[in-house]
């Protein structure tokens, strides 16, 4: 017997998969959302903060 949220999460996991290779090649950092307010919980924006030729850098 299989569970059918587990076959669903699959099918989700191998589209984000497949979404991803279509994007070609991507820096290795992170991608994070941050907050202008964080104690409300407003102004939100991504961040993104990676390293590129031994230096690190956020945009």
């Amino acid at each position: 017997m299989k569970d059918p949220s587990l076959a669903r999460w699959q099918a989700q996991l191998a589209q984000a998969q497949a979404d991803l290779a279509r994007l070609g090649p991507l820096r290795p950092g992170s991608l994070s959302r941050q907050y202008k307010d964080p104690a409300a919980g407003t102004g939100a924006y991504w961040q993104l903060s990676y390293t590129h030729k031994m230096r690190s850098r956020t945009r």
